[in-house]
Parts: structure tokens; sequence; C-alpha cells
């Protein structure tokens, strides 16, 4: 939800001009509603989503909600905004979420069990204990498909362990340092002064 025009009238060149297949295999994001967790791509419009989400469920465009607040209590998920997103994604049939929090997992998986499911690489940066084999494993699992640590896509011996290989996804172009120190602050940071209120009558 950032470069939205862009990725269509891209798409259209790839498809309708070029007779080509579209390179795009999904597309990510979400407006400041308090399931995110700081990355806020634009304001939230309905009119607006609403277009957004229409005009890519026409071209069979999964879009993946980044709801990624690790922080998130029981209270939270009663977030009007954020629950007429989720909504709006499954109607289309496509799509799902990227999330790091437990409660808000079994919650859309009750509610949508439809969606997919994606565990992020917050997820991943504030658990306590070892991003090992078993670790990652245990989260394909759990998930549709598992984002590894940045720092791990340099731990060949891990990637090459890892089964089934197709859960398993890497970040390319992650802007954090590798060994970041304050990367789990940073991350709970955005998580406590990222929740958002939206009045969706507005």
């Amino acid at each position: 939800f950032a470069h939205d025009n862009d990725i269509l009238t891209f798409m259209n060149i790839v498809q309708k001009e070029l007779g080509a297949k579209n390179p795009i295999s999904s597309v990510h994001g979400a407006p400041p509603v308090r399931w995110n967790s700081g990355r806020i791509t634009r304001p939230f419009i309905k009119k607006e989503l609403d277009a957004t989400i229409e005009a890519y469920s026409k071209i069979k465009m999964p879009l993946y909600l980044t709801f990624s607040n690790h922080l998130l209590t029981v209270e939270d998920l009663k977030d009007p905004a954020s629950n007429y997103l989720i909504d709006k994604i499954a109607e289309t049939g496509m799509g799902g979420v990227i999330l790091a929090s437990d409660i808000l997992s079994d919650y859309i998986h009750d509610k949508h069990p439809e969606l997919k499911q994606i565990a992020s690489i917050i997820r991943a940066a504030v658990h306590n204990g070892p991003l090992d084999k078993e670790y990652y494993e245990s989260q394909g699992k759990k998930f549709d498909c598992v984002v590894f640590l940045p720092d791990d896509v340099f731990n060949y011996p891990l990637l090459e362990s890892i089964e089934p290989k197709a859960k398993f996804e890497i970040i390319a172009n992650e802007p954090c340092l590798v060994g970041c120190k304050v990367r789990r602050v940073h991350y709970a940071l955005l998580a406590q002064h990222g929740k958002f209120d939206i009045n969706l009558d507005e």
C-alpha cells in the first residue's frame, strides 16, 4: 500500500502491452491502525483503501497486511479499523497477514481461517531463545510462510538444513544492520507508539 498506482501501471504494461508474465507475486503494507507496527504507508482513507483493494482483486493480486505489532493485547483485537481491513482482504479470497503476535494469529485464524499467515521478521527478532533449526521449523508448522531474521540469512548451514524450504523466505533488502544491538528495543518502540485509533465514519 505504498506505490499502488506505480505497481498497477507497471503490471498493466507488462501483461497487456508486452504480453509477459507478471513478475510480482503479491504486495504488502498497512495504513496506521492498531495492529500495524510503525510501517506507515498511507493515511487511513476508507474510500481509497476500498478502491485499492478492489483494483488488486480485479487483477488477482494477493494483498498481505503487515499487522506485525507484537505487543497487542486482547483489547486491541477489537480494533474496528484493523478488523475492517482483514474482512476486506478476506472478501478477495486471496492474500493474508504478516504478523508477530500469537494472540492476533489465533484471532485471525478463528475469524478468517482462509487467510494465509506469514511470520514476520519481528516475531523472530523478539523471540526469547535460540533462532535455530528447531525454532524455524516449529514456526513452519504454525504459519504458511516464515521470514528469516536477516542476520540468519548469512547462516548457510542453517539455511541448508531447514525443511521444507518452500515455507521459508528471506528479505534481500533489509535496512537493519547485521547484529544490530537495538533491534528489539526499536521494534518495541514502534509497537508501543504505533497503536493508532481510526474513526471508520470519517
